[in-house]
This record gives structure tokens, sequence and C-alpha cells, in this order.
């Protein structure tokens, strides 16, 4: 019995240390890539940086491509808070292209 409340309490303090991250979408138009940082548009004047890319998705989109930029994308990505000057820190982990 104590093995097994251990091993439940190692299991729920995992859990609070690494948090689920929700993956947000969003529709934007490919702008580049820009200091390391993959850029989209939304709407007329606010645009999306993400510092990081899945590997599955430069597997099947190489947004390394300028082939690419101009495309209207639908992007699922996650964020954490950042400790540098940016507020969040952006993965790309779905990428569908829309036009």
């Amino acid at each position: 019995m104590k093995l097994f409340l251990t091993a439940l309490f190692l299991v729920v303090g995992s859990m609070e240390l690494c948090p689920l991250q929700e993956v947000e979408t969003l529709v934007g138009s490919y702008e580049g890539k820009t200091n390391q940082i993959y850029v989209f548009s939304v709407g007329r004047q606010a645009a999306m940086q993400f510092r990081h890319v899945a590997p599955e998705v430069m597997d099947s989109t190489n947004l390394d491509d300028p082939a690419l930029i101009g495309g209207l994308y639908e992007v699922s990505f996650t964020q954490v808070p950042s400790t540098g000057h940016d507020d969040f820190e952006r993965t790309i982990v779905g990428l569908r292209i829309i036009q």
C-alpha cells in the first residue's frame, strides 16, 4: 500500500511540474522567416511569431522554402511563458494550407 501511495504521489506531483499544453489555432498568411523566427500575419496589422516548429511539421511542409511565402495557413501551436523579452514562446505543432 505504501508503494502505491508513493507512486500516486509522484505521478500527481509530476503532473503539476509539467502542465499539459493546450493547442491553439489561427489562420494567417505566411510572411517568411526572419532571424530564426517564423512569422504569420493575422488580420491587417497583427502578426504571430514562432521560434520553434515541430520536426514532423517541417518534414511535411518546409517553412524555409521561400515559395511558401504569402500562402494562407491554419496554424496549430502551443505556447509557454517566455523568460525573454517576448510574452510567449510558441511552437508550431500543426500546419495546413488553406490557399
